[in-house]
């Protein structure tokens, strides 16, 4: 039994939930049903899809800092080191603050 997690948390812990383009797209349709128009489901998706590669890109390419994204929050972006195996390695911490909703 781990101290750390109170017992049958190990596994909830452990496990991420996925958020997929289409739950997304769904979200979307909730949120403002005619937003999308005729626009099919899949084409939504596609679009979504590219939105989220192209948001990982700007991410990965800066190496420390703070990017802000209008609707979303404060991605604030930094270099640390950790020890592993003896050695010192440079890892980047990538961490988001949400923006509040609004009421």
């Amino acid at each position: 039994m781990s101290e750390i997690f109170p017992e049958g948390e190990e596994t909830r812990a452990a496990k991420a939930d996925i958020l997929k383009p289409s739950d997304l797209v769904e979200r979307m349709k909730q949120l403002n049903p005619d937003l999308a128009g005729k626009m099919g489901d899949r084409r939504l998706g596609a679009i979504v899809r590219s939105a989220m590669q192209a948001l990982a890109a700007e991410v990965n390419v800066r190496d420390e800092g703070r990017l802000r994204i209008a609707g979303l929050g404060s991605v604030n972006i930094r270099q640390i080191e950790r020890e592993k195996d003896g050695e010192v390695v440079q890892l980047k911490r990538v961490t988001l603050r949400p923006d509040l909703p609004e009421e």
